[in-house]
């Protein structure tokens, strides 16, 4: 039995079918004037893509070393990095004592 046999529901239909519609929860959100979902994530993001940046190129070298970092380990970094940050911008807020 492959995997796509295994399905619920017809999800190969709806693929294939466009729908020009938002969904009714995008209309709910719009209705209220919520921000979109892109938007949220975006305000909600600790790292600036400056930094997001960095990190990366710092988790490739170390790769490229032969010392992978583990997963686990890019949350805490990332904290590392947003801690140290100035507190000059306003719109950047340090992240929560949960957020670890």
């Amino acid at each position: 039995m492959s995997i796509v046999s295994r399905t619920r529901g017809k999800s190969s239909d709806r693929k294939n079918s466009v729908s020009l519609q938002p969904s009714k929860s995008t209309l709910w959100r719009r209705a209220r004037d919520r921000p979109t979902l892109k938007d949220k994530a975006v305000r909600q993001q600790y790292l600036t893509p400056c930094e997001e940046e960095a990190l990366v190129r710092y988790v490739l070298e170390y790769a490229e070393r032969g010392y992978p970092l583990p997963a686990k380990s890019l949350r805490s970094l990332a904290l590392v990095i947003a801690r140290r940050r100035g507190s000059d911008d306003p719109d950047l807020h340090l992240p929560g004592k949960n957020w670890l």
